[in-house]
């Protein structure tokens, strides 16, 4: 039923959230617990006023030291308009937005998900869809744990993250998957994640291991973060927007 209901959405503006899924994934996760996520994020999809209080939220959090304006209602434009932008315009923008993934992790209990580079219409206007989710707290701080632990060379931290996410396993796909050396040169392509995830779900598999439902939302974010890094098409400095994320929280 739930394979049913994601295929359904190929070819509309919720397709990005069946990008990541692999035919592995629906063997990792607990079918409820996955539908009951999905559930969420599409019955909240259409709570516009709830979307202005959450919109709210994390822009007292994280909004005005990161100096971008958070405009839910708002028609962005396509995302023609960053393909004109410098090379170090995009540099700087894809860094932006990098901050932005990191900095709702870190200080938010509730995320916008949508970071689509056609959801915003300025380097510094944010005008996302209502595609929102409130974590588990438990899986949220694992997932914290984890990137703190790899950004801050701290492996003890990065394990305890991955083994509260019964993912302990799959330690040298994520260590691949972030990069070697300082990670300031780092180019995303979606290929890459998929075939990475894909992999962390064969992992799972074979290591007899269910994943948190949350890992499906937390998809849909780097999904629609590797959508718009993609499109600028040039290095990033990831352990940058790391530490300056790390800032604001």
């Amino acid at each position: 039923m739930l394979k049913t209901l994601l295929n359904s959405l190929k070819g509309t503006d919720w397709e990005m959230l069946t990008d990541f899924v692999s035919p592995v994934f629906f063997d990792v996760v607990p079918t409820l617990g996955m539908a009951n996520v999905f559930g969420k994020i599409a019955k909240d999809y259409a709570n516009k006023p709830l979307f202005r209080n959450v919109s709210e939220e994390i822009q007292s959090k994280i909004g005005d030291p990161l100096a971008v304006k958070l405009a839910p209602g708002e028609k962005a434009n396509n995302k023609g308009w960053i393909q004109e932008l410098s090379s170090d315009d995009k540099k700087n923008f894809g860094e932006k937005v990098l901050q932005l993934y990191f900095a709702q992790l870190f200080s938010c209990d509730v995320n916008i998900l949508d970071l689509r580079a056609q959801s915003f219409s300025s380097i510094s206007t944010w005008s996302p869809n209502s595609i929102y989710y409130r974590w588990n707290p438990e899986f949220k701080d694992a997932v914290s744990l984890m990137y703190k632990g790899f950004y801050l060379d701290d492996n003890e931290a990065f394990k305890t993250g991955l083994r509260q996410m019964n993912l302990e396993h799959a330690a040298d796909i994520f260590r691949s998957h972030f990069g070697s050396g300082d990670q300031d040169a780092v180019v995303f392509k979606l290929s890459e994640f998929k075939k990475s995830f894909h992999a962390i779900f064969v992992s799972c598999k074979e290591n007899r291991a269910k994943l948190h439902p949350d890992f499906f939302a937390l998809g849909v974010y780097l999904v629609c973060l590797y959508d718009n890094l993609e499109a600028l098409g040039v290095p990033l400095n990831v352990r940058r927007a790391f530490s300056a994320a790390q800032g604001l929280s």
